[in-house]
């Protein structure tokens, strides 16, 4: 106990005794009078006499002196250097109380001297309930009292040793039990004050709430546009890589090179996942992702994830097949998508052999899509929290790869967020199954769909003049070689500036633009993008953007929107898209540079 603590309690306890002693004055007057009276017929009443008064005047000795004891503690004086004296003060009537053996020993029999021994042991069992209140008291008057007693029994009988010895125990009990006590109050002295601190803390922290959670929610904001700030300059590196894996896979012929190249396009692509899922974390809880709800048919979801986790199954040596009804649900179709996916990865994830299995039926008015794989299980005890942030079955033990723990708590919060039921049905060593529920509008029977799509083929560039305008070098020299590896001739510059430089008035239009849309100098992409819409009305562009919560309302509705990092498929995907969707001339006086100034 630090010495604050003790001065504390030992104020607790002197405030006690101090409540006590009135009733401890009349058991004291009673104690005498049964000594007296024990003893009266051998020893006179004038011996008798002589004793009580000498125990009244030590008694009315402590009531004069402790009179002020209680102004004293209002003072805030120093409870120990009081306890102190009291303490003393009782180690004196310890001594005048047991000194009735010296006084009235020689006038009595052994057998009278055995009882008032007995009446005297008996005093201080009594005195446990107005001085066990204060243990430091207690424990002088105890010393004294027994020091007393016992060295007035072995004057007169030197050879009854054990029955000092047993008046030794007794008087060891005694003040175990009193410090026991002490403890106590002590201990409900410390809980009566945290039990006044709460409440008077609850009226403060009550008034706080409202301060806290607008601090809770400023600092969340703070973290939200920290992770969109930076999500451009950490999404390039991700970018770069995934395109030169892309170009490396697709122009080597050795075995090697094609294998570290597909290692190095799964780093790309588990960091992506990564990074990706902190983002999504962070937009979910500063609830920044809106659903937009609608019908929409299942099928090209399916076929999407279809080929796509066979062949990361199939990496790991897993089947992985999917039964499906052709129906249309009403929910978000992006955001069900997402959360579709993390349920695969999870699964596969966490699968060292068997399989994974995706089957989407209709259930009356509704749909359940299950997710069911054959890994290490989930135990019961463990069910509720492998929906929490960060958390990982058995501290990720039988992954396959390395995770963070966000992909089922993004799961519970898409599913909060757009409706859905989700239940988890998993045992150690036999699998897990995830079951979603949701509303359905209509089913036009069943298929079964377990047979990879073809590869796509690159797009086809030969003839087409690309300009690409990214200030990151490595993410320029990735594009670049990309579409150079597809047959395009390509210019590639680092600012607007490089952009006038190259693009000049008698120059060859370019066919695409490709811009990025956080430039290190000049203006921002958009006010690059509109100025060669402007210079050239037939140019089809591209806007690409690592920012997390850029919403961009382009007067141009025909300008496609990369998201980085975009893998080198995503890539040829949307380049075999806009090569062969004509665009049509922009407004020249459509854009409005003001209105996307740099911040």
């Amino acid at each position: 106990m630090d010495d604050l603590g003790e001065e504390a309690v030992e104020r607790r306890q002197i405030e006690l005794l101090l409540r006590q002693i009135p009733k401890g004055n009349t058991g004291a007057a009673l104690g005498s009078l049964v000594v007296v009276g024990t003893c009266y017929p051998q020893v006179g009443a004038a011996l008798g006499a002589a004793w009580l008064a000498c125990v009244t005047l030590i008694f009315v000795a402590r009531a004069l002196l402790l009179r002020d004891a209680p102004q004293i503690l209002a003072r805030q004086a120093s409870a120990l250097e009081l306890g102190r004296k009291i303490a003393a003060i009782h180690g004196i009537m310890g001594i005048a109380v047991a000194s009735a053996s010296w006084w009235f020993y020689d006038a009595l029999d052994a057998r009278a001297k055995l009882l008032l021994t007995l009446v005297l042991l008996a005093w201080p069992a009594g005195g446990i309930a107005v001085l066990g209140m204060h243990y430091r008291s207690f424990r002088v008057y105890l010393l004294c009292y027994f020091v007393t007693l016992a060295s007035a029994w072995w004057y007169h009988h030197p050879q009854e040793g054990l029955i000092v010895l047993g008046m030794a125990v007794i008087v060891i009990i005694l003040g175990s039990l009193a410090r026991d006590i002490s403890r106590l109050i002590g201990e409900v002295w410390t809980l009566e004050q945290q039990k006044d601190n709460l409440l008077k803390s609850e009226t403060e922290l009550s008034r706080g709430l409202a301060v806290e959670k607008d601090r809770a929610q400023q600092a969340n904001l703070a973290k939200s546009q920290f992770l969109a700030a930076a999500s451009h300059d950490l999404r390039q590196p991700v970018q770069a890589l995934s395109l030169l894996s892309g170009v490396l896979q697709s122009t080597s012929t050795e075995p090697r090179v094609t294998e570290i190249a597909s290692q190095i396009a799964r780093a790309s692509g588990s960091l992506d996942h990564l990074f990706t899922a902190i983002l999504d974390i962070s937009r979910l809880e500063a609830q920044e992702v809106k659903p937009e709800v609608s019908f929409f048919p299942v099928h090209a979801l399916v076929a999407r994830v279809r080929s796509e986790y066979r062949a990361k199954a199939a990496v790991r040596g897993l089947d992985f097949e999917i039964t499906a009804a052709e129906l249309e649900i009403e929910t978000d179709p992006v955001l069900f998508e997402r959360l579709v996916r993390n349920l695969l990865e999870n699964a596969i994830r966490y699968t060292r052999e068997g399989s994974v299995t995706l089957s989407l039926i209709r259930s009356g008015q509704s749909f359940e899509l299950e997710v069911r794989d054959t890994g290490i299980g989930i135990a019961i005890e463990d069910q509720h929290r492998i929906f929490n942030d960060y958390y990982q079955v058995g501290g990720n033990a039988g992954a396959t790869e390395i995770g963070m723990g966000l992909g089922l708590a993004i799961v519970r919060r898409l599913c909060d967020l757009l409706g859905l039921a989700i239940s988890v049905d998993s045992a150690p060593g036999r699998g897990s199954s995830f079951r979603l529920a949701g509303r359905a509008n209509r089913v036009r029977g069943a298929v079964y769909l377990a047979t990879p799509a073809a590869l796509p083929e690159p797009p086809d560039l030969r003839g087409i003049r690309i300009l690409v305008v990214d200030d990151d070098e490595l993410v320029r020299d990735a594009l670049e070689r990309s579409l150079v590896d597809w047959g395009a001739k390509v210019e590639a510059c680092a600012s607007l500036g490089e952009v006038e430089s190259i693009v000049g008035s008698d120059s060859v239009a370019p066919d695409i633009a490709i811009v990025d849309y956080r430039l290190a100098e000049g203006p921002l992409g958009l006010v690059v993008a509109a100025r060669l819409g402007q210079r050239f009305p037939n140019l089809k562009r591209i806007m690409m953007t690592g920012e997390l919560h850029l919403e961009l309302n382009l007067p141009q509705q025909d300008m496609p929107i990369l998201r980085k990092p975009v893998s080198h498929k995503d890539f040829a995907a949307l380049m075999r898209q806009v090569t062969r969707v004509p665009d049509a001339p922009a407004p020249p006086n459509a854009f409005d540079e003001s209105a996307f100034q740099r911040p």
